[in-house]
């Protein structure tokens, strides 16, 4: 399962998050792999100016053929903990919250333990998007959740 992850600035609006949508679930269908199943906003406040127009954002989604099951928020920590992982670094985002790309960092908070990137930061606009893969086999869960107990 693909799942997408979205950051934005406090200048984003629905146009934006819609051009990072169409635009990472497009370097997904490049590559071959499976359409998207979750959408995760990884927006550190729920007031962003666009946040009041999630409605707008779901039919967005719809019109991606994008099954988005939860629309999810994630803290600062949450995300911070992914760092390691990103594969592109946002100065403005390092400078203001301490995460490379808030996006991609979504993406792998919200594909698990062990996941990885497929799709890394983009660029639309006032929002980013990115796309992580989640693991591909309960072996291959249990044991990134090991090695995530163990460090």
């Amino acid at each position: 399962m693909i799942v997408i992850g979205i950051g934005s600035n406090s200048k984003a609006q629905v146009a934006d998050i819609a051009a990072a949508l169409a635009g990472v679930q497009a370097q997904i269908a490049a590559q071959g792999l499976e359409r998207s199943q979750y959408l995760l906003v990884a927006a550190l406040r729920r007031d962003e100016p666009w946040t009041p127009e999630v409605g707008r954002i779901e039919a967005v989604m719809d019109q991606a053929c994008l099954k988005a099951d939860r629309l999810s928020w994630y803290s600062q920590h949450e995300l911070q903990a992914r760092n390691a992982e990103c594969l592109t670094r946002s100065e403005a985002s390092i400078a203001a919250y301490e995460i490379a790309s808030v996006c991609e960092a979504a993406a792998l908070v919200g594909a698990g333990p062990g996941s990885r990137l497929v799709v890394p930061r983009m660029v639309f606009n006032n929002a980013t998007g990115a796309a992580a893969t989640m693991v591909q086999s309960i072996a291959e869960g249990l044991s990134a959740l090991e090695k995530a107990r163990s460090s």
